[in-house]
């Protein structure tokens, strides 16, 4: 990377994973070169947008001629450590956590399920997907022995702070949050909150904003 994109700014880095979905989309219809101008109409973005986020990386791209589309997404996930299996565990193995496991992109993307937790005596020592669910008391000690790059918390709300209090006692490196409360990083684990409904919360208004911009036209 450049010298002053040693950290990818959030928003930028929203946009870049987005840009390796076009990229791959590209690629499976043997596209072989992509211009800025490119994927900006594929994102409904502006191509100088494009070429400012890419302008993080080493220089790739040829005025005129655009980016290789592999050589593109070879340099994305190197930057982005996308370039190796990623071990993952799924905490509450209820609805969410059981699709999750069901979720075949994850694999494809290099995010591997290693093992489930739950407290429910119906669904410990069975597998989902061919993945194991083991009970909540032997999380510590798994995570003990084996690397875990991201446990995924697909638990109510009452039982987070438990989980984390667990996950604290071990070298678990991240924690992808998709219960309705908000927890942060630490020395030790970085945290990401995900809550879908403040997505269709975020929507309900953009449709409110939409109605009343054509009333007003």
């Amino acid at each position: 990377m450049k010298e002053g994109c040693k950290t990818i700014p959030k928003y930028t880095l929203r946009r870049i994973t987005d840009y390796l979905n076009v990229l791959y989309l590209l690629k499976n219809k043997g596209v072989t070169s992509v211009s800025s101008v490119g994927i900006a109409q594929l994102m409904g973005i502006t191509d100088a947008q494009v070429r400012k986020d890419l302008s993080c990386f080493n220089s790739i791209g040829k005025r005129g001629v655009g980016y290789q589309t592999e050589v593109l997404i070879d340099i994305i996930e190197n930057n982005l450590g996308l370039n190796r299996n990623c071990s993952v565990i799924i905490i509450g193995v209820g609805r969410l956590g059981t699709a999750l496991m069901h979720y075949k992109r994850l694999a494809k993307s290099k995010f591997i399920i290693l093992a489930g937790f739950d407290v429910d005596t119906e669904r410990i020592g069975k597998k989902v997907n061919g993945i194991m669910v083991h009970h909540i008391n032997d999380l510590e000690n798994y995570a003990s022995q084996n690397m875990i790059d991201i446990a995924v918390l697909a638990v109510p709300v009452d039982e987070v702070g438990g989980v984390m209090k667990i996950l604290n006692k071990t070298s678990v490196k991240s924690v992808l949050n998709l219960s309705p409360t908000i927890i942060s990083d630490s020395n030790e684990m970085i945290a990401k909150n995900l809550d879908i409904v403040a997505d269709f919360k975020i929507l309900s208004y953009r449709i409110k904003e939409k109605s009343n911009a054509d009333k007003n036209f």
